[in-house]
């Protein structure tokens, strides 16, 4: 009984192996291993990323918004409002990895990536972080909606370009890089990447 049971897992054993040995030979692949590539998978998988941002910059940043009325140039007395502020936002960039153009140089196992222009996503307010420093407001000289708004749009403006200055889009194309470079290597362990 123990020579049969020793006798029928030898014969699965030995089954099992010419069979996928046969299925190798058949699909083309006797070896079993994985020797070539759809680079469409690749472009595929990276277009489906869409836009992302790959870095992101915050911020605190204080506003000061003040307006007077006035007369052939003269400041009128008691119109000046002026109002001091501050919120807490973020700034994020990246890049729509949908535009990513890539080319195949499967003879020198080369992966050549042109980037599109990374650009800023979004600027958000937090807008539970507001902070009130000073406010005078003129019954002559009220200050409306319409001047907030221009106001954080100023702060957003401004906040932007203080973090383009700071070399926020050249991180987030790094970043992107390192992003696109790791996922090709997932599919193409042996190829190199390089950037135009």
């Amino acid at each position: 009984m123990k020579k049969t049971l020793i006798g029928v897992a030898i014969g699965m054993v030995l089954g099992a192996g010419l069979l996928f040995g046969v299925l190798a030979y058949i699909s083309g692949n006797p070896t079993g291993k994985v020797s070539a590539f759809d680079n469409t998978t690749i472009e595929y998988g990276l277009h489906d990323i869409g836009e992302l941002a790959t870095e992101s910059y915050n911020f605190t940043k204080v506003e000061t918004y003040e307006s007077t009325k006035q007369l052939s140039g003269i400041t009128i007395p008691f119109t000046k409002s002026k109002f001091i502020y501050s919120y807490n936002g973020v700034i994020k960039a990246g890049i729509e990895f949908g535009d990513v153009v890539l080319n195949f140089n499967t003879e020198d196992k080369v992966v050549t990536v042109k980037l599109p222009q990374t650009k800023i996503l979004s600027s958000e307010l937090d807008y539970d972080s507001f902070k009130l420093y000073d406010e005078k407001n003129s019954i002559f000289n009220p200050i409306g909606v319409e001047v907030v708004n221009e106001s954080n749009n100023n702060l957003l403006t401004s906040a932007e370009e203080q973090a383009i200055k700071g070399g926020l889009l050249e991180r987030a194309e790094e970043n992107a890089k390192l992003i696109i470079t790791n996922f090709i290597n997932g599919y193409l362990e042996d190829y190199t990447v390089q950037f135009e």
